[in-house]
């Protein structure tokens, strides 16, 4: 998986953790699903401490306002720090390697330069061709 293709799953997991940071789930299975969403925003948080993006989308992901560009300047940002660190691109993967696979959370391909990633009210696309 590409770094772009990290970064874009990142974001969109990010949105679901942050929409869903209010309130927990009850059941065991999602402690699961939570657990690693709190690996995933953990990873993420300690790279991107500070950055106004990442702090504007929690902002955004908790009073249920979506701004594509807000998602898109995270991904940029996480794409960014993926590229200049291999440790924290290993880190970033390991942590979406964990999460479980969703109804809710598909990757779409068509070909090595076309990617679709849609989450749970978040979808992103990266086209390159």
């Amino acid at each position: 998986m590409s770094v772009e293709v990290l970064a874009g799953v990142a974001v969109a997991w990010l949105w679901r953790k942050f929409k869903r940071s209010a309130g927990r789930l009850d059941e065991a299975t999602d402690e699961v699903t939570d657990a690693a969403m709190d690996r995933l925003t953990t990873v993420v948080k300690t790279r991107l401490t500070g950055d106004p993006a990442l702090l504007k989308l929690e902002q955004q992901a908790a009073s249920g306002v979506e701004v594509s560009s807000t998602g898109q300047r995270v991904k940029l940002a996480l794409q960014e720090a993926a590229e200049e660190d291999e440790t924290f691109a290993s880190e970033l993967k390991q942590a979406i390697d964990a999460l479980p696979a969703t109804d809710s959370a598909t990757v779409r391909t068509a070909g090595r330069d076309y990617y679709e990633i849609t989450g749970e009210n978040a979808q992103i696309t990266v086209d390159n061709r």
